[in-house]
């Protein structure tokens, strides 16, 4: 597959698919969706780190279940698409769909998979929004 050099949208050059153009947002992988309950809890456009903070702000669970350090990373990226990276050193194991993922290995995220860390039943879900920013 050969990848533009402009965004397929305005035109802008030096557009990088693992990136939302800097003059329209296009962004060719889409946007990560974070969801609990059926409610949009955040939207992802760009590599986030995800610690205490946002787990707490997510799912709403006692804060002293997290470590202070990242547990995990969302990274966009050019071949695969949305890929979830677990942080070496953690001190819960993170799951992808059950699945208990490898620290730095880069996993793939298809819309509908759910993350949990550790053996909380506190889940998130992820979606893949590929419509364009309004």
């Amino acid at each position: 597959m050969t990848v533009p050099d402009c965004c397929p949208n305005c035109g802008t050059d030096g557009f990088d698919v693992a990136m939302p153009c800097g003059t329209c947002g296009h962004f060719r992988l889409g946007r990560l969706r974070v969801v609990n309950g059926g409610t949009s809890l955040s939207v992802i456009s760009l590599r986030t780190e995800v610690g205490k903070p946002l787990l707490s702000q997510w799912v709403g669970a006692d804060e002293a279940k997290y470590a202070e350090a990242v547990q995990y990373a969302f990274i966009p990226d050019r071949e695969l698409g949305w890929t979830i990276v677990a942080s070496a050193g953690c001190r819960n194991e993170t799951f992808l769909d059950g699945i208990s993922l490898n620290p730095g290995t880069p996993r793939q995220i298809v819309s509908g998979m759910s993350v949990t860390i550790g053996l909380s039943r506190a889940r998130i879900y992820l979606e893949i929004d590929r419509s364009e920013p309004s």
